[in-house]
Formats: structure tokens, sequence, C-alpha cells
């Protein structure tokens, strides 16, 4: 599948909605980047290791969001 630009979004343990930009082919490629992209980030608080949800929005002229609960 064709690598997709995408929004990752994640909410850390203080209640901080972080997210960023990534590029993926598939919906679980986009999360496994998006948590190794934003894990060790200064700014960014402390993430639950089994974060509950994150948010996946791909970029495209269709914007479609995803909700994956882990």
């Amino acid at each position: 599948m064709a690598a997709k630009s995408c929004r990752f979004a994640i909410v850390d343990l203080t209640g901080v909605e972080h997210s960023l930009t990534v590029s993926a082919g598939s919906l679980y490629e986009a999360v496994a980047r998006g948590i190794a992209a934003i894990r060790y980030r200064e700014w960014v608080g402390d993430l639950p290791l089994d974060c509950g949800t994150v948010r996946v929005t791909v970029l495209s002229e269709t914007r479609v969001d995803h909700t994956v609960k882990r």
C-alpha cells in the first residue's frame, strides 16, 4: 500500500494531547511510527506504556479519522 501522510495524536498521563505527522502505509504502521517518534521527546509528558487510545487522521482529499484502542 502506498504511504500516506497521517496526523497521529495521543494523550499523555496529564491529559495533554500531543500530535505529529507521519508517513505510513497502514493504520497500524502510523500508530507504531507515531509512538516511536513522540515517546522520548522532552516536551511530552509521561506516555502510558499501554496508551488507551490513539487517533490517526489520514491527510488526503477526503479526511478519514481512525481511533485505535490498545
